[in-house]
């Protein structure tokens, strides 16, 4: 995970979990194989699930 803000870098490893401030301007990368994430922000961002209607 790239912290956009301060340009710092943290690794995962399986099962990690970041936690990450509101406001904070971020970006997740994968390696070779690829990345699965599960979750979201929390609260949930309604413009994330406007396309499915009401």
């Amino acid at each position: 995970m790239v912290d956009l803000d301060t340009d710092e870098t943290y690794d995962a490893i399986t099962g990690s979990m970041f936690l990450i401030e509101p406001g904070t301007n971020y970006q997740f990368t994968a390696g070779q194989e690829g990345a699965v994430l599960v979750g979201g922000p929390c609260p949930p961002d309604p413009e994330l699930y406007k396309h499915l209607g009401d």
